[in-house]
């Protein structure tokens, strides 16, 4: 076998000459050669089994530093088994039914087979076939999905009706009449606050079947900001610094920064950047991810020695030498019973330092079929979460870099200590999340978990809900681990908001406009909650969170009354000031008025509260 080789290092900086190139098949290293920046090499396979095998290459520059090695598989394939590559038979089951699996036989490559679809309810199903050669080897298995119509359904796929909703409104959806399976719709979003929002939709046959909902995403732009999308200004800071963020001007949205990062720790980090339009508002953060190296590890080092360990038990890790970037590795799994297991390696540079570990999985082989040998997944959640199962191309081994887990839609295990970020109306709740992850082979078999703890900032988003004064809503209470927003728009420097909150009895907190989190008073009597603070000018929001009880909604109603206007006829006067001191001697009142009455909000009627309200009209 000739291979025409590009020696191309990875790790050896690009000024630098290839001199020296080492490549072995499977673990059998050959001598060190001298090269030039591309060489061709003949490889002997004449010794090798058929079967799975590796080549492996590595260069050394001109400074004789190595690179990492680069192995690439091949399969060598016996002159007995050249000829024996003709089908023979093919297997497939539905769905899961693997026990029910069924065999046909194979004639020129092709076979036509009759499948019995009868006993299946109507919905998504999937058959699964794989082939066999006439030297008895299965091929991997092929899943195709389809679907089971309902007789009912089979002729009236003619759509009728349509319905939508905006954002969590179901009980306020609309639905009308399609002509042809189309119709023309005005959606009245007036109602909606500036920001993202969406709309679903779904469709009715003729039988009185619905689709699934499909949800389309839009944004609101107030009308201020409806012609100012030019950006002025960024901010930024590096990991959880958002005390020492920098910010500056933009030209034309762009701009060059210096980030000085000599004050961090080697190792990862992250730098977070927002922007804000000329109208004021700032986009959501977006973070990046970087490594910080060393002085000492910028420049290349040797491989001295590889430790591993099987499975979990890093307790008795192995540890090899390594001779002139190779090790020799003679893995006994003898004891190891059949199934899925890992193995985690990491090694140490001349130096002394030992690298980050990886793991992968691999199967030991029993007696049991081949079939079942083969890695075909992986399933993982965050918290109490649902898992997530993700299928993979079948393999012997599953490498932990080809598990992708985005983080998104995790529940944090405790709301407390959050940050609300108005901008992207998102709470970052800090939090110890639990990961876990399993491997399954094609049998379904599922490895033991491995899991980790993972601190974060959980961010989860805060719909809101728009009060009016004194229009109570009613919404349903949040769900453990999420949050419902309320919100109150343009007041005025001299207001006092009073919230009353009566169903579910939920913990909330209270920010302005910029997310600072604000004192408030509060008293609850019979079941209702009552909130009065002084806000300051803007924006209220309400974040409610930790339901408990038996009711499931929660009643909201927000007041807004004019501070120390206690008979509210619209202004602060000497009225108020008789009102109040006639309250403070015993004097009856509606409880609106007794409300109104705590000028110091601190939920009694004094003579402070008299004193503040002197203050006011005084102050006039």
């Amino acid at each position: 076998m000739l291979l025409l080789l590009a020696l191309l290092c990875r790790g050896v900086a690009a000024a630098q000459s290839v001199q020296r190139a080492r490549w072995w098949l499977d673990n059998e290293p050959q001598p060190v050669t001298s090269v030039t920046s591309f060489a061709s090499i003949d490889v002997s396979l004449e010794e090798l089994q058929p079967g799975l095998h590796t080549f492996s290459t590595m260069v050394q520059d001109d400074e004789g530093h190595w690179s990492p090695a680069v192995s690439h598989y091949f399969v060598l394939v016996s002159s007995d088994d050249v000829a024996s590559h003709s089908l023979a038979r093919c297997q497939y089951w539905i769905d899961s039914d693997f026990a029910g699996a069924k065999m046909s036989n194979v004639a020129g490559g092709a076979a036509t087979v009759d499948i019995d679809v009868t006993a299946l309810r109507p919905g998504l199903h999937y058959v699964t076939v794989r082939s066999q050669d006439n030297a008895g080897r299965w091929s991997p298995p092929v899943a195709h999905y389809f679907a089971i119509i309902s007789p009912d359904e089979a002729g009236s796929h003619t759509l009728t009706r349509y319905e939508y909703w905006l954002d969590d409104d179901y009980a306020g959806a609309r639905s009308g009449n399609l002509a042809n399976g189309l119709a023309t719709v005005d959606i009245d979003v007036t109602a909606l606050r500036p920001g993202l929002h969406y709309v679903t939709v779904r469709a009715k046959n003729e039988a009185g079947s619905w689709s699934p909902p499909v949800a389309h995403y839009f944004a609101i732009i107030s009308p201020d900001e409806a012609g100012s999308h030019t950006l002025t200004r960024y901010e930024y800071w590096l990991d959880d610094d958002y005390a020492g963020a920098r910010s500056g001007n933009l030209a034309n949205g762009l701009a060059t920064v210096d980030i000085d990062v000599t004050a961090l720790r080697p190792g990862l980090h992250y730098v977070t950047v927002r922007a804000k339009n000329e109208a004021g508002s700032w986009s959501p953060p977006v973070a990046h991810y970087f490594m910080l190296i060393s002085a000492d590890d910028a420049s290349a080092k040797d491989v001295s020695a590889c430790r591993y360990w099987i499975d979990g038990d890093n307790d008795n890790p192995v540890t090899s030498a390594v001779t002139a970037g190779m090790l020799n590795l003679d893995l006994d799994i003898s004891s190891l019973k059949p199934g899925i297991h890992t193995i985690t390696c990491l090694v140490q540079d001349d130096r002394g330092r030992w690298s980050v570990p990886t793991t992968c999985y691999f199967m030991v082989l029993g007696n049991e079929a081949l079939h079942h040998a083969l890695l075909a997944g992986y399933e993982y959640w965050f918290n109490s979460a649902p898992r997530i199962q993700v299928a993979v191309t079948p393999a012997q081994m599953l490498h932990m870099d080809d598990i992708v887990v985005p983080i998104k839609n995790v529940v944090p295990n405790k709301i407390a200590g959050y940050r609300f970020d108005v901008p992207s109306l998102t709470a970052l709740v800090p939090d110890d999340v639990l990961f876990g992850l399993q491997v399954i082979d094609e049998a379904g078999n599922l490895s033991g978990a491995r899991v980790d703890t993972i601190p974060m900032d959980v961010p989860l988003p805060v719909p809101l809900q728009l009060l009016k004064h004194r229009v109570p809503v009613t919404h349903a209470a949040p769900a453990a681990g999420t949050i419902q927003g309320y919100h109150v728009a343009n007041l005025g420097a001299d207001c006092i908001v009073t919230v009353i909150v009566e169903g579910a009895d939920v913990k909330a907190d209270f920010f302005d406009g910029q997310g600072n989190q604000l004192e408030v008073t509060k008293t609850v009597q019979d079941g209702t909650t009552t909130y009065r603070l002084q806000p300051p000018a803007g924006n209220l929001y309400m974040l409610t969170y930790d339901a408990a009880g038996e009711a499931s909604e929660n009643t909201v109603e927000a007041i807004i009354d004019i501070h120390g206007d206690v008979n509210n006829d619209g202004e602060v006067s000497v009225a108020d000031i008789t009102l109040l001191v006639s309250l403070v001697m015993g004097g009856e009142a509606d409880e609106d008025t007794r409300v109104r009455a705590d000028v110091n909000l601190d939920g009694e009627i004094s003579v402070a509260d008299v004193t503040a309200l002197v203050a006011i009209v005084m102050a006039q």
